[in-house]
């Protein structure tokens, strides 16, 4: 098996870009699913709905 060597300058930076994305992005895909939770229920009576919620 090979060593494994962990820097762990380069976690943390990799743990601030996660840290980043998740911040920027966490609105806008909270958003997007909240409108296909909205419009799956709009749409019960369809027989697509249950791909939409």
């Amino acid at each position: 098996m090979a060593d494994v060597k962990v820097v762990p300058q380069e976690l943390h930076a990799s743990a601030q870009v996660a840290k980043g994305l998740a911040e920027e992005l966490g609105k806008p895909v909270q958003a997007a699913l909240t409108s296909a939770s909205t419009t799956g229920g709009q749409l019960a009576g369809w027989s697509i709905c249950g791909g939409l919620g």
